[in-house]
């Protein structure tokens, strides 16, 4: 049975207060692509579908348009759909129950966590559980009592729902979850948001007993375990992603009825494609791992062990490139060179974000060179930075200056725009520094 993994699509994403919803349409269309390319039971999408809460009308009727399509021309393709910590769960999730007549399946929040979609494909059979993002209050106090967990960290709430899952997943039917975690060994890059308070690592053995986990959050395809992977998002969000090959995952799982006890195996073969979580540029690498019928460890929320006897489902997993319309990419080289000489001419169609490594600050740089890269997002100026840093060596830390001090206040500010908007807005920082020091001088 053939599976389809994505997740952090993002839709409605800008990129330093550029629009992003073209490629965004080309990416999903390559996805239909893939999808009609092969016989897919099902295409999951692992949370972080909107880059807002309240995404734009845009962002809504793209991703409106893409579930059509599939459905037209891939009537027999389920489609899975989980919130993520960017998505409102209640927006995402309406009209899910006439969505569900058509096998479009949106987890709105974890009250169906033990019931779990059952994809049949002649004889094969899969058993799909979808967790959304773990909000704060995500259980009840009664579940949280009958688990020994006290807290809702996303560590303890995840802890909760392995407990929930454990006794769930029905045995004989290779099973498959959904998730949208940070886990520990997974690696991060600058566009994810993060929360303070519930962006706890997951341990990933507290979903071992699963024969694949598709997650989401991360924005870097990688491996976490034989069973347990990123796709990472389609498309590259942040200029420390532009060297990072995107892609989906194509998940072929062998969901055959298992022999009965006495004529099992004692172990499966697993074949998957390795990536090098360091750069996500690895060269695809097949390995073989002996999955056996002894004692494995899993951890509770009390973080006790139990026995799993039974070998996972043979899978392979191979990784499909997206390549955008537009990609993104770092250059550095003095400003004459991108002036007036051609060695970067051929990153003129690239979103650009342009180290200056002259000796001195260039005046108005970026209204300069967007003459000749009009796609040009950003400016970075070495000499301003050094001197940046040379006048920090004389001034106390953010955290030793005084709460009244309006660079704290201004920083503090910037902080709080990129946590909420994932990016600062120049002019708000201006007039939100402009207020503060009218404040002060009043005071």
């Amino acid at each position: 049975m053939k599976l389809l993994h994505t997740a952090d699509l993002h839709l409605g994403k800008t990129l330093h207060e550029t629009p992003l919803l073209g490629l965004q349409e080309k990416m999903l269309n390559d996805i239909h692509d893939i999808l009609t390319r092969d016989d897919y039971a099902a295409l999951i999408i692992a949370g972080d579908v909107y880059d807002r809460a309240i995404p734009s009308a845009e962002a809504v009727s793209l991703f409106s348009r893409f579930l059509a399509r599939i459905r037209e021309d891939c009537p027999d393709t389920a489609v899975f759909i989980i919130p993520g910590n960017h998505d409102s769960a209640q927006r995402l999730a309406f009209a899910r129950e006439i969505l569900q007549n058509q096998r479009i399946y949106i987890a709105q929040d974890t009250s169906r966590l033990a019931d779990p979609v059952i994809l049949t494909k002649g004889a094969e059979k899969l058993a799909v559980y979808l967790l959304p993002f773990l909000n704060f209050g995500t259980f009840s106090e009664e579940k949280k009592e009958a688990c020994r967990a006290a807290g809702d960290s996303q560590a303890e709430m995840a802890a909760v729902a392995s407990h929930i899952l454990k006794q769930a997943v029905p045995p004989g039917i290779p099973a498959l979850l959904a998730a949208h975690l940070f886990t520990v060994g997974g690696q991060s890059s600058s566009s994810e948001r993060t929360f303070i308070g519930t962006a706890e690592y997951v341990n990933p053995d507290l979903f071992s007993f699963f024969d694949y986990v598709a997650l989401g959050h991360l924005h870097r395809c990688q491996r976490i375990t034989d069973r347990m992977y990123y796709s990472g998002s389609p498309l590259p969000y942040s200029f420390d992603e532009s060297e990072d090959s995107k892609c989906v995952l194509s998940i072929d799982i062998d969901c055959t009825p298992k022999q009965n006890a006495a004529e099992k195996k004692n172990k499966a073969k697993v074949s998957a494609e390795l990536f090098d979580s360091e750069t996500t540029k690895a060269h695809a690498e097949l390995f073989d791992a002996e999955i056996t019928n002894s004692r494995t460890e899993l951890f509770d929320a009390a973080n006790q062990q139990s026995d799993m006897n039974s070998a996972k489902a043979p899978l392979n997993i191979e990784r499909i490139p997206i390549i955008s319309e537009r990609p993104l990419k770092r250059l550095e080289g003095s400003f004459e060179e991108f002036f007036t000489g051609n060695r970067y001419d051929e990153w003129s169609g690239c979103y650009l974000e342009i180290t200056l490594n002259d000796a001195e600050v260039i005046a108005h740089p970026m209204q300069l060179l967007r003459q000749k890269f009009p796609f040009l997002l950003s400016i970075r100026q070495k000499s301003f930075m050094n001197r940046e840093q040379q006048d920090g060596e004389e001034q106390l830390t953010l955290r030793e200056r005084t709460a009244e001090d309006p660079l704290t206040l201004a920083e503090n500010f910037s902080r709080f725009e990129i946590v909420i908007n994932g990016e600062p807005n120049q002019m708000k920082q201006e007039l939100f520094e402009q207020l503060c020091k009218e404040a002060i001088d009043e005071t």
